[in-house]
């Protein structure tokens, strides 16, 4: 029966075969944070629940992929169909042929001399590349003629794609597709390929492609044919190329024949041949003699045949030049531009320059201006990329706007010459008008011839006017109506308009008609405009016996302005009172646009628009970012409020668990204390065995020891076997029952030394109590070095949440409205982990039961021994009734601790379960930290992208300005500024003495040492003093009175016009005058006509008042007559 108390203690084992004690998990998992988190310890905070190891969050990444090789090229991708090619013995090349409206007669010219050459020779032909002047829209009368001439083009022909044919970036839309559609004979090689032994090398804007076919094509080809810019190259005779391909990036030995660059040359010291233009297409070409090449099958060069086709240009500085520089066989179209020192000089030369213009040769009068008054010397000699970098060095632009400006120039076609505008001679011979203002009858006017002449009138219809309303304005402006569609010559800014379609009509008559004839460069033309009263206009174009009329009145507008040089005509030719000052009233604007008329600026206009919209795309797109980063800005201020408010929520919730979890934990310390004194008073109260039975009771117990050494064995292996146990035990105790009882003197000796044991045992127990408090305090010491050590983790968390407070969530209302619902599902989650902890809080309560009854069993163990030299089995049977207490205290002691562990069982399951939840916050607080780190990076990303877009505005509105009016145009412009002001002071000079108008590309200003560029008009007045010496004053425009000021602008006006013919823009036989006499007194008339007289216009008609000082002074006077609402003229 004694191994019952036996069984109780293995009993008590159980636990340590189902789970070996561990370190408790929250316990061990806050001292690894601990270790690993070693932060400044602030305020403790209470220890949250077990989470999952967390791991830094990563904001979503692009995926990486390894390094690409480099592509390779596809060299037979351009390979033409067919095998005649091969049969071609010979070739001719050519290139850079820039058809245009304005050269198209002389590209046919060089197609027919192509044409011609290739037949004799019987040979192909080679075209590399620049086939069209303008990219995008190819405008239809040039393309007509083109297909035209390739319409029964014979010969095998393939073309290179230029700069100029390209639209697409990457250069595989072009203008040259058309010429291959109208031809079977034509190739296009777009792509870089490989035919015939050569490489071929369209243009590229990525140098990275031509380098790549290069090397792709080592051992292929015996020679290559570009369109390229190579360093070192010469654009013209004075600029050399210093961007593009390095020469010996072409393979050593191999020669190459390229286009773009329009002089014919060899770069120097290497096998690089440019072909050149066939013609000259601009001045900065002047003295180049142009070529065809002749290349054999080998691609060796067997000949070169020279081409003088087209117009050519000729620069002249002094009279003697005339007869040295000028060849013998000048022909029509040929151009001269003549410098002169002086007005003087150039009307001394007058009679020699007539005598050009009359052989067809446009002559171009200018001014050479004073030494050291321009900032760019002769600017208006220099190429654009030559004009450019001097500009640069003038204003010291810095490096990346220069790359990004002549990147700009070479991307549109403009970093050669520019094509010159065409020269017009205009002569007016008729003019024809029916229902046009008070003209409702067909009438004619002679433009031709007619001297100096008044136009005065007389309104019979109007007693209370003696000639206002006649009609003298609406007969000598009618040429102008019907030229330009304008009844007044106002410019494009002027606030005030002329007459609209309708009001052109007059009242009894169906339609308005004005028609006029003469001649431009000595060819018949004809331009007539009608106006119904409905509104509905029409306009007819003959030129030269062909009808230029379009479908719409807007083309064939177009035709006119260009033939006729009609933008001209109101600033130059027709003048009124109230535009006779808009000249020398203009703004800097307006007065740079009516000097680019004259001057070719299209280059720079063109440039400037597309750095212009380069500098607005830019400037869209910064601001597009600038909102990106004020959203993302906004989106982490929101994530981190967002977070905030997480972490608070988080923060009360843990509290109360804490709360909640250390009541749990007191009430199972409780519990274990009653637990463990129930238990200790339930073997206290074991009661002692009489002496008549030790010796049976220690031959029992003997007898059990080894059936329980032999049980516990068993239970090692099989885990928990208690049936065999409990089967040992029956037989044990039947066994038990059947000894005999031992001698009294020997019983009373056993229990004796048995009561010694006892007393031993009580001591032992006492000694176990207090053993069992030291390991409370031991225990209370390990929860105050725990508390220390969540003390520690807490301040790291917080110091990790002051660093998360840089960064918060985006999208506040979103996120709420998820938090919230995440957080009724994380309260429902809570409760659930709440009862697993009392579970767990129940298990940790049974472990420390389970220790301190071991403990305790251990203390009684000495006295449940006996001799090992007694043999249990040799002892004779004894019955022994009071020992069945015993049996039933150690029976329930073995019941309780069986129940016992299997509660512990079912909480280790529950702890278990509990331990593998992950807490709900952490996978909250990892989103949130991934989404700060995601926002942050894509802040930062934006943040570079604006100051990148911000440093690319500041480059391109250094390059728009550079473009612009107030850049290279002001210093292009200096020079003809400069005649224009000593045109005008020779007009002065007549009109008035002591007076000059100075133009002045700058305007002085404080911030500006170099002042601000806008054009500045400052009138100089020669002033007596009382001692008879003159001064010079300056004064503003609102100092002059309305004669001087009226003066000064019909000095000005009259400049210009002669500006305009002696540039050769426009020279017309006609100057219009209506009555711009306005504020002058009889000097001052007197000293107009004195001009007017010397006008070098074949015709010149003044509007004048009835009574008016030109009535008196000229003779010829043509009278307008107004009767009956109508209008009719009376000459002289």
């Amino acid at each position: 029966m004694w191994s019952r108390h036996v069984l109780l203690r293995n009993l008590v084992n159980l636990p340590r075969i189902v789970r070996a004690p561990t370190f408790p998990p929250v316990a061990r998992s806050l001292a690894s944070a601990a270790v690993k988190k070693e932060v400044a310890v602030k305020t403790p905070r209470k220890r949250r629940l077990k989470s999952q190891p967390e791991s830094e969050p990563q904001a979503p990444q692009e995926q990486l992929h390894p390094a690409e090789s480099p592509k390779s090229v596809d060299l037979a991708s351009g390979v033409p169909a067919g095998s005649h090619w091969q049969s071609v013995e010979r070739w001719v090349v050519f290139s850079d042929l820039h058809v245009s409206a304005r050269t198209s007669d002389v590209c046919c010219q060089v197609l027919d001399r192509v044409k011609a050459e290739a037949a004799a020779r019987k040979a192909g032909v080679l075209f590399l590349g620049d086939f069209w002047q303008q990219r995008g829209a190819l405008p239809v009368t040039p393309l007509n003629a083109v297909l035209e001439k390739f319409k029964e083009w014979p010969f095998p022909t393939i073309m290179l794609v230029g700069n100029h044919d390209q639209v697409s970036m990457e250069g595989l839309q072009h203008g040259v597709t058309p010429l291959a559609a109208a031809c079977p004979a034509v190739h296009i090689m777009d792509a870089p390929t490989t035919f015939l032994d050569a490489l071929w090398l369209p243009y590229r804007r990525q140098q990275s492609e031509i380098t790549d076919a290069i090397q792709a094509a080592v051992g292929q080809a015996k020679v290559i044919f570009a369109h390229a810019d190579v360093i070192g190259a010469s654009v013209n005779e004075l600029y050399q190329a210093k961007e593009g391909l390095m020469p010996d990036e072409f393979p050593a030995g191999t020669t190459v024949y390229t286009g773009h660059y329009h002089k014919p040359h060899t770069v120097p010291d290497t096998n690089i041949h440019y072909i050149g233009s066939p013609y000259q297409v601009s001045r900065s070409e002047a003295t180049q003699q142009k070529r065809l090449l002749v290349l054999n099958r080998d691609w060796e060069l067997e000949e070169e045949i020279p081409l003088d086709i087209g117009p050519r240009h000729f620069s002249l500085s002094t009279q003697a030049d005339a007869v040295t520089e000028l060849p013998s066989d000048l022909r029509p179209g040929d151009r001269v531009q003549w410098m002169f020192e002086s007005v003087e000089q150039s009307q001394e030369a007058e009679p020699a320059v007539q005598e050009l213009k009359d052989q067809g040769v446009q002559v171009e009068v200018v001014m050479k201006p004073a030494e050291g008054t321009q900032r760019i010397e002769a600017a208006e000699s220099l190429g654009p990329l030559e004009l450019l970098e001097a500009y640069a060095a003038s204003t010291a632009m810095p490096a990346d706007s220069l790359r990004e400006a002549t990147a700009i120039l070479k991307e549109l076609g403009l970093n050669g010459g520019q094509q010159l505008q065409g020269h017009v001679e205009l002569d007016l011979h008729i003019l024809s008008i029916s229902g046009y203002g008070p003209f409702r009858e067909e009438a004619t006017y002679e433009l031709q011839g007619r001297g100096l002449r008044v136009i005065t009138g007389q309104n019979l219809d109007d007693p209370a006017s003696a000639s206002n309303g006649a009609g003298k304005s609406a007969l000598v402006m009618a040429p102008l109506w019907a030229i330009t569609g304008k009844t007044e010559p106002r410019s494009e800014t002027s606030s005030a308009s002329g007459l609209n379609i309708k009001e052109t009509v007059h009242d009894t008559a169906k339609q308005a008609r004005v028609k006029v004839e003469g001649t431009v460069n000595d060819k018949p033309f004809s331009v007539e405009r009608a106006a119904s009263r409905r509104g509905i206009a029409s306009l007819t174009f003959q030129l030269d016996g062909q009808d230029l009329t379009m479908q719409e009145t807007r083309m064939t507008q177009q035709q006119i302005d260009q033939h006729l040089c009609a933008q001209l005509l109101p600033r130059a030719v027709f003048h009124t009172q109230t535009d006779i000052a808009n000249l020398l009233e203009a703004s800097d604007s307006a007065f740079k646009q009516e000097l680019g008329q004259v001057v070719d600026m299209q280059v720079w206009e063109v440039a400037s628009d597309t750095a212009s919209q380069r500098l607005k795309a830019a400037k869209e797109q910064h601001t597009r970012t600038e909102w990106t980063v004020q959203a993302r800005r906004g989106e982490l201020a929101s994530r981190q409020a967002m977070a905030e408010s997480a972490h608070e929520d988080a923060s009360h919730t843990l509290q109360d668990i804490m709360q909640q979890e250390a009541a749990a934990e007191a009430a199972a310390e409780t519990a274990a204390a009653a637990h463990i004194e129930a238990k200790t008073e339930s073997i206290a109260s074991v009661p002692e065995p009489d002496s008549a039975g030790r010796e049976q009771l220690k031959a029992g117990v003997a007898s059990l020891m080894t059936e329980w050494q032999t049980a516990r064995e068993g239970l090692s292996q099989h885990q928990m076997n208690l049936g065999g146990v409990t089967e040992a035990l029956k037989a044990s105790k039947k066994q038990l029952q059947a000894y005999s009882p031992i001698d009294a003197e020997l019983a009373a000796a056993n229990v004796a030394r048995m009561q010694d044991e006892v007393a031993l045992c009580q001591r032992s127990y006492e000694g176990a109590l207090q053993a069992f408090t030291t390991t409370e305090g031991h225990i209370q010491q390990a929860q105050q070095r725990l508390n220390q050590a969540q003390a520690r983790l807490d301040a790291a968390e917080r110091e990790a949440a002051h660093a998360r407070q840089a960064a918060a969530a985006a999208d506040q209302q979103r996120r709420q409205v998820e938090l919230q619902e995440q957080q009724q599902r994380q309260r429902a989650m809570y409760e659930r982990q709440q009862r697993r902890r009392d579970a767990a809080s129940q298990v940790e309560s049974i472990d420390r039961v389970r220790a301190r009854l071991q403990r305790t069993m251990d203390s009684q163990a000495p006295w449940l021994e006996v001799q090992p030299s007694q043999d249990p089995l040799a002892l004779p049977a004894l019955p022994y009734t009071p020992g069945a207490s015993i049996m039933d205290t150690a029976e329930r002691c073995a019941e309780g601790t069986r129940a016992a562990a299997a509660q512990l069982s079912t909480a280790q399951q529950a702890l278990a379960s509990s331990q593998n939840q992950t807490n709900p916050f952490d996978a909250l607080a990892r989103n949130a930290k991934a989404m700060v780190k995601k926002v942050t990076e894509e802040l930062q990303a934006a943040q570079q992208q604006k100051q990148a877009l911000e440093q690319q505005v500041a480059m391109l509105t250094v390059v728009d300005k550079a473009f612009g009016r107030g850049g290279l145009q002001s210093f292009a412009l200096e020079g003809v500024l400069q005649e224009l002001q000593a045109r005008t002071a020779d007009y002065l000079r007549v009109l008035a003495t002591g007076y000059t108008l100075k133009l002045s590309p700058t305007r002085p200003s404080k911030n500006s040492p170099d002042g601000i560029e806008r054009v500045t008009k400052t009138v100089m007045v020669q002033i007596g003093g009382p001692d008879g010496e003159a001064t010079v004053r300056e004064r503003t425009m609102k100092q002059l009175s309305g004669g001087e000021r009226r003066r000064m602008a019909l000095a000005l006006a009259l400049a210009y016009g002669e500006l305009a013919a002696g540039r050769g823009r426009l020279k017309c036989n006609l100057m219009v005058l209506d009555e711009v006499l306005q504020h002058l007194d009889g000097e001052g008339c007197a000293r107009v006509c004195a001009v007017l007289k010397e006008l070098p216009q074949a015709t010149v008609l003044i509007v004048g008042q009835a009574d008016s000082y030109v009535l008196q002074e000229f003779d010829a006077v043509d009278t307008v007559v107004k009767e009956n609402g109508c209008s009719k003229v009376l000459p002289a």
